[in-house]
């Protein structure tokens, strides 16, 4: 069942639950790989950049997966965010018109408004319509999350080169982001939660309206 706000003789469903159940889901299976490895000394080891040997090849492909879940995580947080700002963007905007271009189109919203420019993703831009007066670390940490996201999404091939005598080089085919693929850890989930918690928080203060969903991301960590 999606989420549900009653407008008049109206409602407006969208998939925020759907979504939230996906990142619950994932989360459970992020904690149980985390569980396996969880205070060894070859993950002490492996995470912080130290020895490797003795090597231990079950936990280590049990600390990769562990990674390629999180990063999961991580994505599908951001798209219920996301969700949760076009939902609250229908309720609010009475123009239907206005909400469908605020939710499909936000750049051309804020830009036609002159309003904050400072916003690079759509998610900040979506914040910057539903509130007024915005604080700049807000719009930063809405642009950090959707940096993220895209990060895992928007995957971009790359090149290693043999220089020889052991030397390998990475040749990345991409303009933005990291130079290096980014490694995801279970750990990371702690301060990442808390962010999202906040875009969250901000979403949901934008409006007397309720939204009828239970979204608590912090509180999975002790689930």
């Amino acid at each position: 069942m999606g989420a549900v706000i009653r407008q008049s003789d109206s409602l407006i469903h969208s998939s925020i639950n759907d979504n939230w159940l996906r990142v619950s889901v994932m989360h459970s299976i992020s904690r149980d790989l985390y569980a396996s490895t969880a205070y060894t000394d070859f993950r002490d080891r492996i995470t912080k950049g130290g020895e490797p040997f003795p090597f231990d090849a079950n936990a280590y492909t049990t600390i990769e997966n562990e990674s390629r879940i999180v990063g999961m995580v991580m994505a599908w947080a951001v798209v219920t965010l996301e969700s949760l700002a076009n939902h609250q963007l229908a309720a609010t905007l009475n123009n239907k018109v206005l909400a469908t271009m605020a939710i499909e189109y936000p750049a051309l919203v804020t830009d036609k408004l002159k309003l904050s420019r400072s916003a690079r993703s759509e998610l900040a831009k979506k914040l910057i319509i539903l509130t007024d007066g915005i604080p700049t670390p807000v719009i930063e940490l809405a642009d950090k999350l959707a940096d993220k996201r895209n990060l895992i999404v928007h995957d971009k091939p790359f090149r290693m080169i043999d220089r020889g005598d052991g030397d390998i080089d990475v040749d990345w085919f991409r303009a933005r982001g990291d130079a290096e693929s980014p490694t995801f850890r279970y750990e990371d989930l702690t301060a990442f939660y808390k962010n999202c918690d906040s875009i969250k928080d901000c979403v949901l203060n934008a409006s007397a309206e309720s939204i009828d969903c239970e979204i608590n991301f912090y509180s999975l960590l002790g689930g």
